[in-house]
């Protein structure tokens, strides 16, 4: 939720739990009532007699912007906007059903949650909240969030998970028909734009196309997943986990096919709405169980201070393009890196996910012998020669894997369309302004 947060926000003194407790007190009421200079909003929605205010949006895309690094213009904000009001509305029904039901969110919990937004994005324990208020975000709208997050997490855990098993049967099935087709199994994360209705559609890609386009700008998946995503994923930044290619929509899986490690699908329309994927990891299974491809991967790299002046920077891009042109097989990186200066060494047989993220889209598509680009990094410059690529049996998964991938499926399936019913069911509407 707060992974761009480090480069625009910094380090605030320490609040302490105190103020985060009296923030807890507040709830989601304070986050429609004017505090700060905004002046009283009026009423978008009413979700079964539960006003959503322009204040609640306008705090919310605070929020955003302020924790995705988006750039507020004009045509994003009004998609934002939608996108915002869809969220807040499926927050609303998913509190309403957690009173409904008795469940109640502790203020511990949400001390925990933010706790783990600070580690996750490397944040000093207490920071989080003063960094928000500096930035000018009204911090109840995130507590309002987190709360509901919470209390939805703990709805299906007591209305789906206990009424949800896989049997040993169904593990030894899902088993025997990977040994025996083989297949595609992808680590994955989603964000998911609803289009319940076909007038819904146009706005729905809009919005995926935007999100894209952040992304592209270098706008962390996870941290626009939690703001926009309507899948129940969405509190985990989209987290899929590992999912046969069979047990996909057709048309998710045919756009993950040939899409390498690291990158993101385009938008992917489905009957409800769009889809984006990001593919973390793929693995194949063959007869002998999983296979992995190994990668002989040899770099060759001059380092400069990341703080040096252009000219050196560009001196030494300009001594690797030299030595570039010397390299043709990989037994020459030794010999030319004596001769150029800078570093050669081997990587040894690794698999594609042992690799930094940012340099698995150079290295996959190479055939033995190929290079990549020159590649200007932060402290130098970098190529990469991929010696030798090989496929080797891993085995099939573990039992208790299996067992938590079908779980996950079905309780994801089931907490989708528990969603699903309570908006159809709820009474949602805007107030006139006659």
């Amino acid at each position: 939720m707060v992974r761009q947060m480090l480069g625009s926000l910094g380090h605030g003194p320490l609040l302490g739990i105190a103020f985060l407790v009296t923030l807890l007190a507040v709830g989601n009421s304070a986050v429609g009532q004017s505090r700060g200079g905004f002046s009283p909003q009026m009423v978008v929605q009413i979700v079964n007699d539960e006003p959503i205010s322009t204040y609640d949006i306008d705090a919310r895309m605070r929020l955003v912007l302020t924790t995705s690094g988006q750039a507020a213009t004009q045509e994003s904000l009004g998609r934002i906007r939608h996108q915002v009001l869809e969220t807040l509305i499926d927050e609303k029904v998913q509190l309403q059903e957690a009173t409904r039901l008795g469940v109640k969110v502790e203020d511990l919990a949400i001390q925990n949650a933010i706790a783990t937004i600070e580690k996750t994005n490397r944040l000093a324990p207490g920071t989080l909240v003063p960094n928000l208020t500096k930035a000018g975000v009204d911090v109840s709208t995130l507590v309002a969030q987190i709360r509901a997050t919470v209390a939805w997490r703990q709805v299906i855990s007591s209305q789906t998970i206990s009424k949800i098993s896989v049997t040993e049967d169904e593990i030894d099935q899902y088993l025997d028909d990977l040994s025996k087709k083989g297949g595609s199994e992808y680590l994955l994360a989603e964000i998911f734009v609803a289009a319940p209705r076909p007038q819904d559609l146009p706005l729905a890609k809009a919005t995926a196309n935007d999100l894209i386009q952040q992304i592209r700008k270098g706008v962390q998946f996870p941290s626009l997943a939690r703001q926009f995503s309507q899948a129940p994923t969405a509190g985990t930044g989209g987290s899929m986990g590992w999912i046969e290619a069979d047990q996909l929509d057709p048309r998710m899986a045919t756009a993950l096919k040939n899409l390498p490690v690291g990158q993101i699908t385009p938008p992917i329309e489905v009957d409800d709405g769009i889809y984006i994927l990001a593919l973390r990891e793929r693995r194949f299974f063959g007869a002998q169980g999983q296979e992995q491809t190994l990668y002989d991967i040899r770099r060759y790299y001059m380092p400069f201070d990341p703080g040096a002046p252009n000219t050196v920077k560009v001196a030494v891009l300009h001594k690797v393009q030299a030595a570039d042109r010397e390299i043709r097989t990989c037994d020459d990186m030794e010999p030319v890196a004596k001769r150029f200066g800078g570093q050669s060494n081997s990587m040894g047989d690794i698999p594609l996910s042992d690799l930094a993220a940012p340099l698995r889209p150079y290295i996959e598509p190479l055939s033995p012998g190929q290079k990549t680009k020159v590649l200007p990094l932060t402290d130098g410059v970098m190529l990469m020669m991929l010696c030798d690529k090989r496929v080797e049996s891993a085995g099939l998964p573990d039992r208790d894997r299996v067992r938590q991938t079908l779980l996950n499926r079905r309780i994801d399936a089931e907490a989708r369309q528990y969603l699903r019913s309570l908006r159809q069911n709820a009474l949602i509407e805007t107030p006139s302004r006659g």
